[in-house]
């Protein structure tokens, strides 16, 4: 899934990295980030369906410009 930059409500902007069934896979990001200087989470969040999904973000970004510039680095 690609990431996405969206604004968060504090008034900064965060990175969607995925929505998975799995809380290891989510998990995975959180180890992959925790030297990123990034905050990571990870939320379990249910879709309208009621399937219950562990979602994974990386938040603390100033601006758009420099969360796309990370977005675009996860993707290589």
């Amino acid at each position: 899934e690609d990431s996405k930059v969206t604004p968060y409500d504090t008034g900064g902007w965060f990175i969607h990295i995925g929505a998975y069934a799995s809380s290891l896979s989510a998990n995975t990001w959180v180890l992959r980030s925790q030297n990123s200087g990034y905050d990571v989470s990870v939320t379990e969040i249910q879709t309208p369906s009621g399937i219950i999904l562990n979602r994974a973000r990386l938040s603390g970004f100033d601006s758009k410009v420099a969360a796309e510039g990370v977005a675009e680095e996860l993707k290589t």
